[in-house]
This record gives structure tokens, C-alpha cells and sequence, in this order.
């Protein structure tokens, strides 16, 4: 039987290598872009956390907001606050809507 020449070898060769070299490049980015997400959004999430915080009082809800909800709080297209028995006190324009 005979070999291949030893330029198909070096082509296989290479381009084999290059595979992998690609393979790992895209799953460094994809580990890192996820990451990265991750990040971004979990920081997106504790701001609008710390922003409902500092907007809300240790006042029963009904005075606080007195049915009208604070505008800078309900800026976020879903926010809703809820009572303690789970009626809605008052919520933002785009979650009435939805």
C-alpha cells in the first residue's frame, strides 16, 4: 500500500491543527461573552434591587404611596408593589399594560 505524498500529510496536518486551534478560540469567547453577561446583568439587577430599596419606606405602603406611585421608582418598565396580603398597590404604566 502506498503512502500519501507529504503534502496531503502536512495539509491534514494543518488543517487539523487550525480546527483545534479555532474549536478552542471559540469556546475561550463563548466562556468569556458568558461570563460577561453574567456580570452585566447581575449588576443591571442588584442597582434596580438597591434603587426599589432606597425608594421604599418603613411606612405602611397605602401612606407612602397614597396611590400614586413614586415616578422615579416606576421607571422600570415591570415594577409592582404589592401589599402583605398580595393586592397591588400600585405598579408601573407598561405593567398594567402587559
Amino acid at each position: 500500500m502506498r503512502r500519501p505524498p507529504i503534502r496531503a500529510r502536512v495539509t491534514v496536518a494543518f488543517a487539523a491543527a487550525m480546527a483545534a486551534v479555532l474549536a478552542l478560540t471559540g469556546f475561550l469567547i463563548f466562556v468569556e461573552f458568558r461570563a460577561s453577561l453574567d456580570r452585566s446583568i447581575d449588576e443591571a439587577l442588584y442597582q434596580q434591587a438597591d434603587e426599589l430599596v432606597e425608594a421604599a419606606s418603613p411606612a405602611p405602603f397605602e401612606e407612602f404611596f397614597d396611590g400614586e406611585a413614586d415616578a422615579a421608582v416606576l421607571s422600570d418598565p415591570l415594577t409592582a408593589f404589592l401589599g402583605p396580603d398580595g393586592e397591588v398597590i400600585s405598579t408601573s404604566s407598561v405593567a398594567i399594560d402587559a
